[in-house]
């Protein structure tokens, strides 16, 4: 079975996805996720019952750990962890199993109908290959990469080697690691899209995931952020802070964002004050209220006619 080849591809274009894009898809904001896990690990709730019955850890070290986050008031658990690194290992378990609780495929297909990611993927359809897009995610989740798969092997009805290959021509790079290989990307150190996991299997999926100050958690040595958005015409932000310590991973800066490079970003439920500082720090950087507003942008400004679809001639009518 062969892939039909869009009417239009995108062009040269970097997706940069921060901890906002996922949230159409239900996974927490950074303040969100904060509050959820120090409502979880409290005495007699999910998170805390699993790390403590599979000992993984003991409950003083988590109410050590849940006292001194909620009472830091910091804007995200990897500013906490920054640091107290005496609490990285149980910071990294509170993360995975936050995270991996939102897994359930069902939702996802059903919530993802409703997000960017279906805009996305009804305009790449399922030849990815044919577009120029790489996508660089400094999210731990892996919801992106399985929504889109699963769309494509479930409308193609292609083996899932076949459409792994396809997904790999999108150049998905997760900065700092992902919550475990899904089954299709690396079966022999995968695990499936699930939220049906004990303390242990949370415990070995958070080893998978470096904290924002730790190193590039990638095992490609050619792994460059930078250079992603380096070689792209055009780069986006979806659902992205614009911290400091991420943008040096990407290599910008103010002075590299007012160049000849177009820069677009969703800015969807920023502080009126975050966003004057990000107008006045980054002048050049157009703005959309909306990840949705933000795509749609992408895709006519970087988007141009197939060359090798079909021409169809508009009919004459005498």
């Amino acid at each position: 079975m062969h892939l039909d080849v869009p009417p239009r591809i995108l062009k040269s274009t970097a997706l940069i996805l921060g901890a906002g894009a996922s949230c159409d898809v239900n996974y927490p904001t950074n303040p969100e996720l904060i509050a959820n896990i120090c409502l979880k690990f409290a005495k007699g709730n999910g998170h805390r019952d699993k790390a403590v019955n599979d000992r993984i850890m003991a409950e003083g070290p988590i109410d050590e750990f849940i006292h001194s986050l909620e009472m830091s008031q910091k804007e995200s658990i990897d500013q906490f962890l920054q640091k107290r690194t005496e609490f990285e290992d149980i910071g990294r378990f509170a993360i995975a199993s936050e995270l991996i609780s939102v897994e359930d495929e069902t939702l996802l297909m059903r919530n993802g109908r409703k997000s960017w990611y279906y805009g996305l993927r009804r305009f790449l359809g399922d030849s990815l290959g044919n577009h120029n897009i790489r996508i660089v995610t400094f999210n731990y989740d892996r919801s992106f990469e399985h929504y889109l798969f699963s769309a494509i092997k479930n409308s193609t009805g292609l083996p899932d080697v076949v459409v792994a290959d396809e997904m790999s021509k999108l150049g998905i790079q997760h900065v700092h690691g992902q919550l475990s290989p899904l089954p299709w990307q690396f079966p022999e150190k995968s695990r499936p899209y699930s939220n049906k996991l004990s303390g242990k299997e949370i415990w070995k999926a958070s080893r998978d995931i470096r904290l924002t100050h730790q190193n590039f958690a990638s095992g490609d040595d050619h792994f460059s952020p930078a250079e992603v958005v380096e070689t792209s015409e055009q780069v986006y932000f979806f659902g992205f802070g614009f911290h400091d310590d991420n943008m040096k991973k990407l290599g910008l800066s103010p002075r590299s964002i007012s160049g000849g490079k177009y820069f677009g970003a969703s800015v969807t439920k920023m502080d009126p004050a975050d966003l004057r500082a990000l107008s006045a720090r980054y002048p050049r950087l157009h703005q959309f209220a909306t990840i949705d507003e933000a795509l749609m942008d992408m895709i006519q400004r970087g988007s141009e006619e197939t060359p090798s679809a079909p021409k169809v001639r508009p009919k004459v009518i005498r």
